[in-house]
């Protein structure tokens, strides 16, 4: 049975915003959406209609996955009418601003979920929200729009992941955790039970996170301590 997120009956039509790694990291995944659809007697979940962005990127690899380059993020309102979008950058604060305009040129925000993930019960997940492959959700989380879930994560039981939140790979998030949105969790940092991110934090890589982190701040190290504030 194909699993529950893989269940368009017709595909549709997207956008990648971002041409840098992880919008490679997107193409691929929706090519892996595809397959899996595929394999399943569904047909292809998306067509990647191209790429935006702001700057001049290297379409190296786009162009041998045939995906073109269509120019940047002023095109939005000339896009067709119902399609979706998927904001590939790692910054959750430039995804809130990218997210605002394409929602208000009335695109449609697509949420787009690896086949190699597991999900639990009562799982939310926000409209927009890239979920990359070997992540693990347990059960009864709610994740915000545009959360961005890299590779290899896991995130425990009654978590919240607010809007925009970034988590880079290889990060444990135990149960009961709240993200502040935007926060960015770097690679391999462990958030111990019960703990508040708060808004726009940034967790250093490798960090163990064994009290609340407040609002802009930066905190590294074992145990986490705080680095600087952003504001």
């Amino acid at each position: 049975m194909p699993k529950q997120w893989i269940n368009n009956t017709t595909t549709e039509k997207i956008v990648i915003v971002g041409a840098g790694g992880f919008g490679r990291n997107v193409v691929s995944f929706i090519k892996d959406i595809n397959d899996y659809a595929a394999a399943n007697g569904l047909p292809a979940q998306w067509e990647i209609l191209g790429i935006i962005d702001d700057g001049a990127p290297d379409m190296t690899f786009f162009h041998k996955m045939g995906v073109q380059f269509l120019g940047k993020t002023d095109i939005f309102a000339d896009l067709p009418e119902g399609v979706y979008y998927t904001v590939a950058i790692g910054s959750g604060a430039a995804r809130r601003s990218i997210a605002q305009r394409a929602d208000a040129a009335e695109l449609v925000p697509a949420t787009l979920v690896h086949p190699d993930t597991s999900i639990g019960a009562l799982v939310t997940l926000g409209e927009g929200t890239v979920i990359c492959p070997g992540t693990r959700l347990t059960c009864n989380i709610e994740v915000g729009k545009h959360a961005q879930i890299n590779m290899n994560v896991t995130i425990g039981h009654d978590a919240v992941l607010r809007d925009y939140c970034t988590i880079f790979p290889l990060n444990a998030v135990s149960g009961f955790v709240t993200l502040g949105e935007a926060c960015t969790l770097g690679a391999n940092s462990v958030i111990n039970p019960g703990l508040t991110v708060g808004e726009g934090a940034y967790i250093g890589s490798g960090a163990a996170v064994t009290r609340d982190v407040d609002d802009y701040s930066v905190v590294a190290g074992v145990p986490a301590s705080v680095i600087k504030n952003l504001r």
